[in-house]
C-alpha cells in the first residue's frame, strides 16, 4: 500500500472521528432554546456549552411536523434572535442546532410562542380535488391557525382551463364538497378560504383535475406487512397496482373488522394490540373505497425489547447504516430525532440510503424482526451525507502534512475516547 494511500485513509478517518464526535454529542451539545412574545415580535434566546461552534441554524414551523430551515446565524452574532415575521394569534414553534464546519448538532427541544391578539385564519390545508364521472370531489383540512377565533365558513372557488377563478359556493364548517356542475374532458382547479369573526383568510389551491367517465374504484393495497411488538403493531403496505384513474387520497385501516384509522401514508402503528388481531387495509379515491387488502393476523409477544447496536458511514450522496445481526429489519428514518417513520424493510446486515441529500441531516433507528415480531430496537443515530476529501497520490509527504497529521492524531485519540464513551454509555434516543 502506497504512503499516500495510507495518508488518505488516516486523513479520512480522523476527519470522520472529529465530525462524529460533534454531531454525536450528548445534551451538552444540544442548545437550550427559549421563545417569548415581546413587543409584537418573538424573541429567541439560547444557551450552549459546546466548543468550536461556528454558527447556528434556526428552524420554524406552525406544527411539529412542518418545520423548515428559517435562518442561519454566525456565532459572532450572539445567542439571541428576534423574529419580526409573525402574525397575530399564531403559535410558532422553533428549534435550533449548532454548526461546527459541516457538522450539525441535535435539534433543541421545541420552544413555543404566540403573538397576542386576533387575526384572520390562515389558508385551509391539504386541499385536494378528485375527478369522477361528471363530478369532482374537493376535500380540505382545518387551517393551521384559526386566528384565535372559531372558523365559521369556508368559501369555494373554481377555475376552468385557461380562465380566472370565480366564487362557486359559500359553505358552512364542512371539509369536502362534491361539484356536480362540471363536464367531462375539461380541466378544473379549485381554491378554498376560511372565515372567522375577524374576516376571510388566504386561499389555498388544489391540484388540477380532469373529470372522466373512466374513473373506477382502486385495486386493493399490496404487500400488507404486520409486525407486532410488546407494546404496538407496525403496519406497512404498498400502493394499489391500479388507482382507478383517480389519485388515492387516503387509506382505511381495519382491525378485527372494525375501522380504526384513516391515514394518508402507507403505514400505521396500532398502540392497542392486546391479544390476537386481524388487520386489513383499503384504498379510497374519488370513486370510493376499493377492495380490502389481504388480511394479516398477529399476536403481541409481550416480551421486553432487546438492544440492537448500529453504526453508520456517511459519504457523498449516501449514508450506510450497519449492524452485526442477521435476519429481517425495519429501518426508520426522519429529519428530526423525535419523528421517525418506517422507511425500508431489509433482509441484510445493513442498509444504504441513496436518497440522502448532501449537507442534510437524517436520523435513523432499526428494529429487528424475529418470526415477523419486533424483538429489538436500536438507539437513534444522526448522520449527514458529507464529501470525502481526496489526497493526491504523489508518494511524498511535506513537512506541513506531517505536522497536520500529528495534530490530527492527538485530536483523534481524544475524540475517539469521547465518541466511544458516548455510544457505549450514552443515553438512549427518545421513543418514536
Amino acid at each position: 500500500m502506497g504512503t499516500s494511500v495510507i495518508i488518505k485513509k488516516l486523513f479520512t478517518f480522523f476527519v470522520a472521528i472529529s465530525f462524529m464526535t460533534f454531531i454525536a454529542g450528548g445534551e451538552s451539545d444540544r442548545p437550550d432554546l427559549r421563545a417569548t412574545e415581546e413587543e409584537g415580535s418573538i424573541l429567541l434566546e439560547w444557551d450552549h456549552t459546546g466548543d468550536g461552534v461556528t454558527g447556528y441554524r434556526i428552524y420554524r414551523g406552525l406544527t411539529e411536523d412542518s418545520r423548515y430551515l428559517y435562518t442561519e446565524l454566525d456565532d459572532h452574532e450572539g445567542r439571541s434572535y428576534r423574529d419580526e415575521e409573525v402574525e397575530v394569534g399564531r403559535t410558532y414553534r422553533y428549534w435550533i442546532t449548532a454548526i461546527q464546519g459541516d457538522a450539525e448538532s441535535r435539534c433543541s427541544e421545541t420552544a413555543y410562542a404566540t403573538k397576542q391578539g386576533r387575526n384572520v385564519p390562515t389558508e385551509p390545508t391539504d386541499v385536494k380535488a378528485y375527478p369522477n364521472d361528471s363530478s369532482v370531489t374537493i376535500r380540505w383540512d382545518l387551517p393551521e391557525d384559526d386566528g384565535n377565533r372559531d372558523i365559521r365558513n369556508y368559501k369555494l372557488y373554481r377555475a376552468e382551463e385557461g380562465e380566472d377563478f370565480v366564487e362557486l359556493h359559500s359553505l358552512g364548517t364542512v371539509y369536502q364538497y362534491r361539484d356536480n356542475s362540471v363536464q367531462n374532458g375539461i380541466r378544473y382547479r379549485y381554491r378554498v378560504s376560511a372565515r372567522n369573526v375577524v374576516g376571510w383568510g388566504a386561499e389555498s389551491e388544489s391540484n388540477e383535475v380532469y373529470p372522466s367517465a373512466d374513473v373506477e374504484h382502486p385495486d386493493r393495497p399490496t404487500d400488507l406487512l404486520a409486525y407486532p411488538g410488546s407494546e404496538h403493531v407496525e403496519l406497512i403496505w404498498g400502493d394499489p397496482e391500479y388507482d382507478g384513474g383517480s389519485s388515492v387520497y387516503n387509506y382505511r385501516v381495519y382491525k378485527n373488522g372494525d375501522l380504526i384509522a384513516t391515514v394518508d401514508d402507507n403505514h400505521y402503528r396500532d398502540h392497542h394490540p392486546a391479544g390476537s388481531n386481524t388487520y386489513y387495509v383499503s384504498a379510497v379515491n374519488a370513486a370510493g373505497e376499493g377492495h380490502p387488502s389481504m388480511e394479516k393476523t398477529t399476536e403481541s409477544h409481550g416480551r421486553p425489547y432487546s438492544d440492537l447496536s448500529i453504526t453508520y458511514e456517511a459519504r457523498d450522496g449516501s449514508i450506510r447504516i450497519s449492524w452485526e445481526s442477521e435476519g429481517s429489519f425495519i429501518v426508520y428514518r426522519g429529519h428530526c430525532d423525535e419523528v421517525l417513520v418506517p422507511h425500508e424493510v431489509v433482509n441484510d446486515s445493513g442498509y444504504t440510503d441513496n436518497d440522502a441529500e448532501y449537507g442534510r441531516r437524517y436520523y435513523y433507528r432499526v428494529a429487528a424482526l424475529e418470526d415477523d415480531h419486533i424483538v429489538a430496537y436500536s438507539d437513534i443515530i444522526g448522520a449527514t451525507a458529507t464529501e470525502v476529501v481526496e489526497v493526491e497520490e504523489d508518494g511524498h509527504l511535506s513537512s506541513t502534512m506531517i505536522k497536520i497529521l500529528l495534530v490530527m492524531l492527538a485530536i483523534g485519540a481524544a475524540s475517539a475516547s469521547v465518541f466511544t464513551f458516548y455510544f457505549i454509555k450514552g443515553p438512549k434516543g427518545p421513543d418514536i
